[in-house]
């Protein structure tokens, strides 16, 4: 089986920012998506609004083709535009349809080493409180945890600095 999975996603003008992970591997990358919007429709269809009028769905491009949509039909009475305009959202459940998410737990690490690298180079380095601890989560394999209590543990925190120096030298 392989293991698939995303860490973040963004979009930035008509195209999706991906960071994640594949058979254990980090990966990153963009790409365009056409996102699904849906319109009235006169026949039956298998799509209906939440008042079970039936809809059928139109990609009219880009996430900018989809805006400009929006746009030209904002002011024509009675031509109304359903789906999720959060295009992540759209982007994420067709990209990734899994019923349940699978990850492997194995990979925290390696994920908060992610999140703390890019957090320290968009807002710089942390400032150091003397009477304030603020903990975001805890998990096993976090350094602080781990730190000291046996080979293997010094193992695992040996490894994931290793990964953090690798990564981001």
């Amino acid at each position: 089986m392989s293991l698939r999975f995303y860490t973040n996603v963004q979009m930035v003008g008509n195209n999706f920012l991906v960071r994640g992970y594949e058979n254990g591997k980090s990966v990153i990358f963009k790409e365009e998506f056409s996102p699904t919007l849906f319109v009235k429709s006169n026949k039956e269809t298998q799509y209906k609004t939440l008042e079970g009028e039936n809809v059928e769905p139109i990609q009219p491009g880009t996430v900018k083709d989809c805006r400009e949509f929006y746009k030209k039909y904002e002011d024509v009475e009675g031509f109304k535009i359903y789906g999720n305009d959060r295009y992540v959202f759209q982007y994420i459940s067709e990209k990734y349809p899994e019923d349940e998410v699978k990850f492997d737990i194995n990979l925290t690490m390696m994920m908060d080493c992610e999140f703390y690298f890019h957090a320290k180079k968009v807002f710089g380095d942390p400032i150091y409180y003397d009477d304030i601890l603020v903990s975001n989560r805890v998990h096993s394999n976090q350094i602080s945890q781990l730190h000291y209590k046996s080979d293997l543990h010094q193992q695992k925190m040996n490894k994931e600095v290793y990964f953090c120096r690798q990564k981001h030298k």
